[in-house]
């Protein structure tokens, strides 16, 4: 019986077929997982910039309302409005409970060293936290952070062995503070010092933004130190570190005079006495909440005295209205005691005429403001200061000055005041002001002589909550937190 065994040899095509088949798939594979890789990238990187968004809008509505109670609150709605939209006609949605599982929201108020005028901080080398252990002792909050982190699931998870990956974003605004600065659009709008100064006799400390329009010219130099930082639209004279040429500064609110007068006990020049009384406020006639009207000094123009009860005014607005006043009339803000010193704080005067200094007398037993919500508003339609540049209603003593932010619509003029008390000789004195010109802003020295003592403006007593321009920051880990 004979066996017949077939044996079948493939053909060398057939391997072929089959290696490139083999190939194909793995190829088609990789093609596909490259292909998820991209989408999954794609979508990754563009979650991440939608989130930055919304961060960046969140973090610049807490800066915006830094000083209207509570900007952590005005954040945390605003980024929710802007990450779940069909949410924004609800009436509050700013709790925790309207994010996802997957959302971890931080929000923190804290202070943006812009100058880097402190040196790396702990976690961020710009940013410090309300309440860090190396928040700056000089300073106040003038910033808002946001941090987002969201879970998001991954399209390879299985493959990768990762299930999840976590997409982070922060974002920071902050205020800008300009401790001086001289706003208006035509060449006039100067910061500049006139007669006699001692060579950095004048300091800007822990300032902020210095900042004119126009130029800025120092008749000696002045000395620049702490946080601040001095720009011009123009030229820089005698004023180191200044950057020349810088951006001109246009978006600065207007006073809001319709509600100052709208809120505030409004004053006429008829409500005055006729008669003239001493410097000591004699001849005094009683207003509401315990201030008084005076006229002062000898009747050689039309002087009107307001006199400011001692301590807290609890907010009240003093409106000083310029009907049936002559184009001289001139406001002083006077104490109302023969010698007694105290203090008067958290008040706002609005005037549309001038307002003249008298610090010469007063400031030994008279002072304004303070820190925080001790602040004084003092907001003017004409000049503040002297008459004719070099009146002698430009003196302003610096024990007058604990806490004032000055804003007229046209020029600001300070005379330094000679006649100190002998313990003053040799020292720095502070004044703690604001100041913000449509006009010129103008430091006097002595127009006789020089003076021993050294003038120090500085204006940081407050959060920078009058002038100030909102800015996004850059966060960068400190070196402790990046290694």
């Amino acid at each position: 019986m004979r066996m017949v065994i077939k044996t079948t040899i493939n053909s060398p095509q057939d391997h072929e077929q089959g290696s490139i088949v083999l190939v194909v798939a793995f190829f088609m594979t990789a093609l596909l997982m490259m292909l998820a890789l991209v989408i999954e990238s794609g979508y990754l990187f563009s979650e991440k910039r939608t989130l930055q968004n919304c961060v960046d809008a969140a973090a610049m509505a807490g800066a915006l309302h830094l000083c209207d109670g509570d900007p952590e609150a005005l954040a945390r709605k605003v980024l929710v409005q802007n990450l779940f939209p069909e949410k924004e006609a609800m009436e509050d949605p700013a709790v925790d409970e309207d994010f996802p599982q997957n959302y971890e929201v931080e929000i923190t108020r804290g202070y943006y060293d812009e100058n880097d005028a402190y040196g790396d901080f702990l976690a961020y080398k710009e940013f410090a936290a309300e309440g860090d252990p190396d928040f700056p002792a000089d300073e106040y909050v003038n910033a808002v952070k946001v941090a987002l982190t969201v879970r998001e699931a991954l399209l390879m998870g299985e493959l990768e062995k990762k299930k999840n990956v976590d997409v982070h974003v922060v974002s920071v605004a902050f205020r800008r503070r300009f401790g001086i600065l001289a706003h208006g659009g035509n060449q006039g709008s100067d910061i500049r010092t006139d007669q006699k100064w001692r060579r950095n006799q004048l300091i800007f400390e822990n300032t902020g933004g210095v900042h004119a329009n126009s130029d800025i010219k120092c008749i000696e130099p002045v000395e620049v130190t702490g946080n601040t930082l001095v720009s011009a639209g123009g030229h820089i004279v005698n004023c180191r570190s200044g950057i020349q040429g810088a951006s001109l500064v246009r978006d600065v609110r207007p006073i809001d005079w319709e509600y100052l007068n709208n809120n505030g006990t409004v004053y006429t020049v008829d409500q005055w006495p006729g008669h003239y009384g001493s410097n000591a406020a004699d001849y005094a006639i009683p207003t509401e909440h315990g201030n008084s009207l005076y006229n002062h000094g000898n009747g050689k123009w039309p002087q009107y005295s307001f006199g400011l009860h001692e301590g807290d005014h609890q907010g009240r607005i003093y409106y000083f209205s310029d009907a049936n006043a002559p184009a001289n009339a001139t406001l002083f803000l006077k104490s109302i005691s023969n010698g007694r010193h105290y203090n008067a704080h958290n008040f706002t005067i609005a005037s549309e005429i001038h307002i003249g200094f008298d610090g010469s007398f007063d400031s030994s037993s008279f002072s304004m403001g303070g820190e925080n919500e001790k602040t004084v508003y003092i907001y003017c339609k004409k000049d503040i200061g002297g008459i004719n540049y070099a009146d002698k209603w430009s003196h302003l003593s610096y024990k007058v000055c604990k806490g004032i932010i000055f804003r007229t619509e046209k020029d600001f003029h300070l005379r330094i005041v000679s006649n100190e008390n002998s313990t003053d000789f040799g020292r720095i004195l502070y004044y703690f002001l604001n100041i913000i010109a449509e006009g010129s802003i103008t430091f006097y020295g002595l127009n006789t002589h020089l003076v021993s003592n050294t003038y120090a403006l500085n204006g940081t007593f407050g959060p920078p909550c009058s002038a100030a321009f909102l800015m996004h920051g850059r966060l960068e880990l400190s070196d402790d937190k990046s290694r």
